[in-house]
């Protein structure tokens, strides 16, 4: 098995995680901040991320529809907004040194829905690895291993939804070939 990203067709409703994509970026709860990366702003792209157990119940509702038939557990798993700045590279990094290591926004894999119309290219510090997806794929992206993203030949920005299921890159993996 390939160990820094895989890409699947998958049936999801892009209009509703569109339309959810404001609140998610502009949520704010004092009583979570520690949990919360309201706007991480970097050279490249913009991350927004927010636990499931601390939305809104019509958000977690609609976004848990969306995303059928992945299981969405309330009180584990987060998501996000992550948006790719036109004419940019994100260069090579790995999530871990980002800090995501600990508490409800650990990250070993990020399950990534491309929102835009464009394609979105996820690069690899090993080149054959690189992966592009469209709308109605989404990439599986093992952030424990170096990765960045290409849209340097983009006028336009990219956004993406982003699951952290809190699973290892083989189990990600290996659980969506069941729901295939």
């Amino acid at each position: 098995m390939l160990n820094y990203s895989t890409v699947f067709k998958l049936d999801y409703d892009v209009d509703s995680l569109l339309k959810w994509r404001t609140v998610i970026m502009e949520h704010q709860d004092p009583k979570h901040s520690e949990w919360i990366l309201e706007h991480l702003d970097l050279n490249a792209m913009t991350i927004d991320q927010m636990p499931f157990k601390i939305m809104p119940d019509e958000l977690y509702e609609d976004v848990a529809k969306a995303v059928a038939p992945i299981n969405i557990i309330k009180d584990e798993h987060c998501c996000s907004i992550e948006r790719l700045k036109p004419n940019t590279r994100v260069e090579l990094h790995i999530d871990h040194s980002m800090n995501f290591t600990a508490g409800p926004l650990v990250r070993k894999t990020n399950v990534l829905f491309n929102l835009s119309d464009r394609p979105c290219h996820i690069i690899h510090e090993e080149e054959s690895e690189n992966k592009s997806f469209s709308k109605g794929e989404i990439l599986i992206l093992n952030v424990t291993k170096s990765h960045g993203a290409d849209n340097s030949d983009c006028d336009e920005w990219i956004d993406l939804f982003g699951l952290n299921l809190r699973m290892t890159y083989s189990d990600t993996v290996e659980y969506f070939k069941t729901l295939l």
